[in-house]
């Protein structure tokens, strides 16, 4: 390598061929974001999604949500430019109908990505609790490995500790964390801290109990009681009272925990969407458009609807497909999108 370097070669940049087939319009920027996508799957689903995109079925779909805008926009423009007769109601009753519809395929494409952001991009799951409470147990049972140090004395566990597993075809980074309490141990206290970071900053929060406590329920919020092999209850899960009960130590539960925490992710029924939307970037920006389309219905449920502001929101709603598609796009988010990639690529 070294030999090819000194005669003036270089190694690729990260993304970079993919980065020059978007350029050159071999790829539009869906498509060169389903590559990178597309090479970090850890689920067979995530590949299924990601593998649609490239192939630009998620492009055509976007393009045809486009061109239904786009339509809207130029009957309106031909109305306030070109056309001498007034807007009437029928114009006003039959655009709102249509405003609605291409609002609802911008949901669905929300209400998709919603559905498969976790197959793709990962869910961050965070075991929490007092100290003692068996946490550590808990994450060893869920991964089936022996990866935390246990022990019946409190504060084992000073710093947080993660690995990876899949949970029903969802990729799970999975965080076992130092017991919250007070303490005047500085190391404790830095544990605690770092517990709190990573708590705060998760997909899913398993709150781990050994009394029965009370518990507001929470969305993203998975209550467990452990140690039911202590408390002469049934052994078989059940959520009763907003608990979980199992016993990370014998297995009771497990089972039944990683059903749990699959539902609390997806919905717990596997998805029936084909096309999803593939990273955030593109849902944020369907979000906007979403937006800008609700805008420009409301406008028309006036008596007196101001048609220029409408052909501003339609307009504004068709920038949004554009930076999905990479019609449009600024330098930064361009680099940042492609230094994502491994290098190469």
């Amino acid at each position: 390598m070294s030999t090819f370097l000194n005669f003036g070669l270089r190694l690729a940049d990260p993304g970079e061929f993919t980065k020059r087939a978007f350029l050159n319009g071999k790829l539009d920027l869906v498509q060169a974001e389903s590559v990178a996508q597309l090479i970090s799957s850890r689920s067979v689903r995530a590949a299924e999604l990601t593998n649609r995109a490239f192939s630009g079925d998620l492009s055509n779909r976007l393009d045809s949500l486009r061109n239904d805008i786009m339509l809207l926009l130029s009957a309106c423009e031909y109305g306030l430019d070109i056309s001498e007769e007034d807007f009437n109601a029928d114009f006003n009753i039959s655009s709102l109908l249509t405003i609605n519809n291409i609002s609802t395929k911008c949901k669905l494409f929300l209400e998709g990505f919603n559905e498969n952001r976790y197959y793709i991009s990962g869910a961050r799951v965070v075991i929490s609790g007092k100290p003692n409470v068996g946490k550590s147990t808990l994450f060893n049972a869920l991964i089936g490995a022996e990866r935390a140090i246990t022990s019946e004395r409190p504060g084992t566990t000073r710093d947080y500790i993660e690995t990876e597993l899949t949970i029903n075809s969802v990729p799970v980074q999975l965080f076992d964390t130092a017991g919250l309490r007070e303490s005047c141990d500085v190391v404790e206290l830095e544990g605690v801290r770092r517990a709190l970071s990573v708590k705060n900053n998760c997909d899913l929060l398993l709150e781990v109990h050994d009394t029965v406590d009370y518990i507001d329920p929470t969305d993203h919020i998975i209550h467990i009681l452990n140690k039911s092999d202590l408390h002469n209850i049934n052994l078989t899960p059940k959520d009763i009272g907003g608990f979980l009960y199992l016993s990370a130590k014998t297995g009771d539960g497990i089972g039944a925990l990683k059903s749990a925490i699959y539902s609390a992710l997806t919905g717990g029924a596997p998805s029936q969407v084909d096309i999803s939307l593939i990273t955030k970037r593109q849902a944020d920006s369907m979000a906007r458009c979403h937006q800008h389309l609700l805008n420009g219905a409301s406008f028309f449920k006036e008596n007196n609807p101001e048609y220029e502001l409408v052909s501003f929101e339609l307009r504004e709603a068709i920038k949004q497909i554009d930076v999905i598609l990479g019609a449009t796009y600024p330098d930064d988010i361009l680099s940042k999108i492609f230094d994502e990639f491994c290098v190469g690529k």
